[in-house]
């Protein structure tokens, strides 16, 4: 999603056919709820279905908003919703609960893999039975889940028989069964009822049916179901992944750039936000799967030696936080509990831990500097002013205010002796400006409507945007500040980019984000 800040929300549970062609629609309705896990709204029908068949665990978090697409089975439009197990169909002239049906993607899967039919498939004599309907046989803990959560309605006939498939997501082998709107697959390591999941059909079929923009020349594919901020730092990249998402958790992924491969860092079922390094150590927030309030803690892993641990443990109300920051061994965040409010320096070492400001948000750390904002109002009904501070940790630089402007800054960073920064593209400051720590000079190294600046070493990094310009196209500059010159590295894409960092390879790492959903892709790509 765009590059404004957005503190992590938690959520609380409140508990058939598709098409090629889609524009934003509207619903009807009463209740609505954000998920800003992924930036979109569920409301009204659609909600209250979600809401009575299962909710996260059944049908997962919504990719879309609602959207009007021409199905591919009877030629006729629909509102329809997209969800990472499902897709609602919205039928105004059938009663309730029949005006939201579930699209058939279990169908659509099967046709699109096995033309032919899957190979070696194998009837469960376990407590089975057939349905005339298709000739397959359901039974043994399929059946069970199949009974005992939405049978039906839910997940449709079965139209296979289980086989063994290997996972399009992490190349693991399951055995699976497919039906008209669900597939099953069997996960023996996990206990009851977790040992039988359902594959995300609805990201699979969102990928198939709008698929992202073409790769730009040069650029190299990394992974496709990120959810936030991802992290560039030396060689590796990390990323917070909506694969595997067992009990509707979420994993940690890492990729080693020179060996070109992708690793685990924490697969625990979580709620995982706020990821940071300092490029030895990689930590995260996280909350149980419940997304309960109350019980966030911060966990740590070691790049060198791939050891995960716990850097605070779980403590009532730590789940509102306001942003973290790492360097050199000490988690600065941001503490919104009562009697603990502002941002705090703790030793990862000692434990110990002191006050850095009890007004500020959204710490960054970097190379024995730390920044963050303080907010303040002007008037009562006037605009807000943003402040960006800079300290440096070794006490040679006290507390200093780098820039103050309104409309909100998107995209700080700090490399060496320079701080760079870009304000919102609606802000009468918009731009990105590099700041000297030594001599405190200021100055402006782009006025047009850019954001999301990163800076590594000699070189900077931002997304031009184009607001209230049709014509134009997003794209990503890089700037380098020995030379002044600049490159447009990414271009001509119709959707967001953002630069995320630069490895140790000369390379930029940076990320899209397809139209309507908040999945992201991250992609590198060789600097000129």
């Amino acid at each position: 999603m765009k590059g404004l800040k957005v503190i992590a929300l938690l959520v609380i549970a409140v508990v058939v056919p598709l098409g090629s062609s889609y524009n934003t629609a509207v619903a009807t309705t009463d209740a609505s709820y954000y998920f800003a896990e992924t930036g979109h709204t569920v409301k009204g029908a659609f909600l209250n279905y979600w809401e009575q068949n299962g909710g996260l665990m059944r049908q997962g978090y919504p990719l879309t908003d609602e959207l009007n697409e021409v199905s591919d089975l009877d030629g006729k439009s629909y509102t329809v919703q997209y969800f990472e197990r499902a897709v609602f169909e919205y039928h105004p002239e059938n009663q309730a609960p029949y005006n939201v049906l579930l699209s058939q993607l279990g169908t659509f899967r099967y046709k699109q893999k096995y033309p032919n039919g899957a190979p070696s498939q194998a009837a469960n004599p376990d407590s089975a039975i057939t349905f005339p309907q298709t000739g397959k046989t359901l039974g043994g803990g399929f059946r069970h889940y199949w009974e005992q959560d939405g049978g039906l309605a839910q997940f449709g006939y079965p139209i296979s028989n289980e086989f063994a498939e290997v996972s399009d997501l992490n190349a693991q082998t399951y055995t699976v069964q497919y039906f008209e709107r669900a597939v099953f697959e069997y996960h023996p390591e996990n206990r009851p009822p977790y040992d039988v999941l359902l594959s995300q059909l609805g990201r699979f079929r969102y990928d198939s049916v709008h698929s992202p923009q073409p790769v730009p020349g040069g650029s190299q594919l990394i992974a496709s179901t990120l959810l936030g901020k991802s992290i560039a730092t030396g060689n590796y990249l990390f990323w917070i992944d909506t694969r595997n998402s067992m009990n509707n958790g979420r994993s940690v992924y890492g990729y080693d750039i020179r060996k070109q491969a992708e690793f685990v860092v924490s697969d625990k079922p979580s709620n995982k936000f706020y990821l940071i390094t300092d490029g030895k150590t990689l930590a995260w927030a996280e909350t149980d799967v419940a997304f309960s309030i109350g019980n966030a803690s911060i966990q740590g892993y070691d790049i060198s030696t791939g050891k995960q641990f716990t850097i605070m443990p779980p403590m009532q109300g730590l789940s509102e936080l306001d942003g973290i920051g790492l360097d050199n061994n000490i988690l600065y965040y941001t503490d919104l509990r009562t009697g603990h409010v502002g941002i705090y320096a703790h030793d990862l070492a000692t434990g110990q831990e002191h006050l850095i400001s009890a007004v500020g948000s959204d710490p960054v750390a970097k190379d024995g500097v730390l920044l963050w904002l303080e907010g303040r109002n002007l008037s009562q009904h006037g605009p807000s002013e943003t402040d960006l501070h800079m300290l440096k940790l070794d006490g040679s630089k006290v507390d200093t205010i780098v820039t103050t402007g309104t409309g909100g800054l998107i995209g700080y960073g700090v490399s060496g002796d320079d701080v760079v920064w870009s304000y919102s593209p609606v802000s009468p400051n918009h731009g990105v400006y590099l700041y000297s720590i030594g001599s405190g000079a200021t100055r402006t190294l782009t006025s047009e409507t850019a954001d999301n600046a990163i800076i590594s070493g000699n070189l900077v990094a931002w997304t031009n945007e184009p607001v209230n310009q049709p014509s134009r196209s997003w794209s990503i500059s890089v700037y380098n500040t020995d030379t002044g010159s600049v490159t447009t590295l990414v271009q001509d894409s119709t959707t967001l980019v953002q630069a995320i960092g630069i490895t140790s390879q000369n390379q930029l790492a940076y990320t899209v984000e397809p139209a309507s959903s908040a999945i992201l892709q991250l992609y590198l790509i060789g600097l000129k």
